[in-house]
């Protein structure tokens, strides 16, 4: 009886995709990669959070567990940037802070997870009051046709200043959006869209 109760409470726990974390060696990494202070307030937050942490104005880091796919993703791993970091990147630095094997995990996932660190800038990469213009900036760069950066730009920008802004970023006219790194996003901006005092 006590085997059958427990082989049905697996079952439950896959069937609402509950992986526990039994590695201890796993729990130091991870909490050696949130870079606690003996002062901090920590608070977990569960499962599916990642819009939370980006909406919480006070949080000033987060560090996540998500599938190892994710994490790359979101840090540029595989040399290629979303939307979303990009758009959140002047106020959120994206870390990835290493992997956890899926045999760290009862019962076991099919995939590993990755080390996500969410940290709040102290001082945004672009002035507070040009944070909405931003995230519209990448919108249009997300959202152009044509199949790159310079040609999405182009479309409000004009040919030329978008050409030249590009060339000032050191991004290539034929450049994909989703090569262009958070750095290079910060000048297009400050170049086309928004020129003044900036960090």
């Amino acid at each position: 009886m006590a085997r059958s109760r427990s082989h049905a409470h697996a079952r439950t726990r896959r069937a609402f995709s509950q992986n526990f974390l039994a590695d201890p060696v796993a729990v130091r990494r991870i909490a050696d990669a949130a870079e606690l202070k003996p002062d901090d307030l920590v608070i977990e937050v569960g499962a599916g959070v990642v819009d939370w942490c980006l909406r919480a104005p006070t949080l000033t880091s987060a560090t996540l567990l998500t599938q190892l796919e994710y994490a790359w993703k979101r840090t540029g791993h595989y040399g290629r940037w979303t939307r979303l970091t990009i758009s959140t990147w002047p106020v959120i630095a994206w870390q990835f802070k290493g992997r956890i094997p899926r045999g760290s995990f009862r019962p076991v996932p099919r995939v590993d997870s990755g080390i996500l660190r969410l940290e709040r800038r102290d001082v945004p990469l672009v002035q507070p009051a040009a944070l909405g213009a931003y995230r519209r900036f990448v919108d249009l760069g997300f959202g152009g046709i044509g199949g790159s950066l310079c040609l999405s730009l182009a479309r409000r920008y004009g040919t030329r200043r978008a050409t030249g802004a590009c060339r000032a970023a050191r991004v290539g006219a034929d450049t994909p959006v989703g090569l262009a790194w958070p750095e290079q996003w910060l000048t297009l901006f400050r170049i086309l869209d928004h020129p003044g005092p900036h960090r």
